[in-house]
């Protein structure tokens, strides 16, 4: 096995995503709904329980329901409650309140499109296509970055 074919990095780019008021309030809505979801699991779930899997299987059907969260959002709600309340224990802490700030999004939930430029994100209203306006440098960053992108 090569030395490459052991090691793999996750590089992130920061960057802001042109939308429109409607899209603004439906993100906007999904980050409401992704952080009131993860109070409401490490409110109502016993405090001991760190491992994601036994969460979802406790609560995925629920928050589902209650909060409009796609299948992989509800997930990514365990996968965090779950590293928070881990955490939470070296520190000999209790895990604080979940505040508002963002909605973790992976492969399943987020897509890129080189053609023309969208991101395609899961929100509580379906998927939503939104324009990614970049500066030069941001994309050959990313294209140098990428060397599986599609064409």
């Amino acid at each position: 096995m090569k030395y490459n074919e052991l090691m793999s990095q996750i590089l992130t780019i920061s960057c802001k995503l042109k939308v429109s008021q409607s899209q603004a309030a439906k993100l906007d809505a999904t980050m409401d709904a992704f952080v009131q979801a993860l109070n409401w699991v490490n409110q109502n779930t016993p405090e001991k329980i760190v491992n994601a899997v036994k969460l979802q299987s406790l609560c995925y059907y629920e928050i589902r329901a209650r909060f409009g969260l796609s299948s992989n959002l509800a997930q990514q709600v365990c996968r965090r409650v779950a590293g928070a309340r881990k955490v939470a224990r070296q520190r000999n802490r209790p895990v604080k309140e979940f505040k508002r700030g963002f909605v973790t999004y992976d492969a399943r939930i987020f897509s890129f499109r080189q053609k023309d430029w969208t991101v395609s994100l899961t929100t509580v209203e379906g998927e939503n296509a939104l324009s990614w306006p970049l500066a030069t440098t941001s994309v050959g960053c990313w294209l140098a970055l990428t060397p599986n992108r599609p064409p």
